[in-house]
């Protein structure tokens, strides 16, 4: 069997967390971004942030010059990519997605980032400006109660539309579950039994 390009290089389950390092690249900013973060304990850091060019050959080739570096750190890679271009590169993350319980992934990565900078448990580099003005972000409550924030995407920067991926990377068990079937599968073949296809045929075979 053999791998495609979307591989997993960090930890899933190291105590109670599950990805220690990540690169997460943005091409939804007003210029590709990414950011090198950490999970220690319970506080995520964001260590560096810097921008890509404009080329989707020369971020390929940028990617493709890491790989092995990020191989070797134990370190995962997200992208937010919402031309598909870079589809195969990385784990597909987005501000936009839906979780399993129904809300934006936006809504969840305010409430945990508004959480984890009351507490300190976020660090950010002193370089850019990473503050988003409340007047971006506004919390409403629908007729049925439930909460939810109408966001201000126009005017909202780029560093700090970073900063929430890389909080939802760092602790959406959506995409957790996710890339953790995407790793799965990559290792089989097309025509390859599945897991649950030969769990499924095994269960049938014995019926007979």
């Amino acid at each position: 069997m053999t791998l495609n390009r979307v591989i997993f290089f960090g930890c899933f389950m190291s105590d109670k967390k599950f990805i220690n390092n990540a690169v997460v690249l943005s091409l939804s900013c007003s210029q590709p971004y990414a950011a090198a973060v950490a999970m220690k304990g319970d506080a995520i850091h964001i260590m560096n942030a810097e921008p890509k060019p404009r080329s989707t050959t020369k971020i390929k080739e940028w990617i493709e010059s890491k790989l092995e570096r990020w191989q070797d750190n134990n370190t995962t890679f997200f992208i937010d990519d919402p031309t598909g271009t870079l589809a195969g590169y990385g784990y597909h993350i987005s501000l936009e997605d839906k979780l399993h319980d129904g809300a934006f992934a936006i809504h969840s990565a305010i409430k945990k980032l508004n959480a984890l900078s009351s507490s300190g448990a976020l660090t950010k580099p002193n370089t850019g400006n990473w503050d988003i003005p409340s007047s971006l972000i506004n919390h409403r409550v629908k007729d049925t109660g439930e909460s939810y924030y109408q966001i201000d995407w126009k005017n909202l920067q780029d560093l700090p539309r970073l900063m929430l991926l890389c909080v939802h990377a760092m602790t959406s068990q959506d995409v957790l579950q996710t890339n953790y079937l995407m790793q799965m599968y990559s290792f089989y073949d097309e025509g390859d039994e599945l897991p649950h296809e030969s769990m499924f045929n095994a269960i049938q075979n014995r019926g007979q």
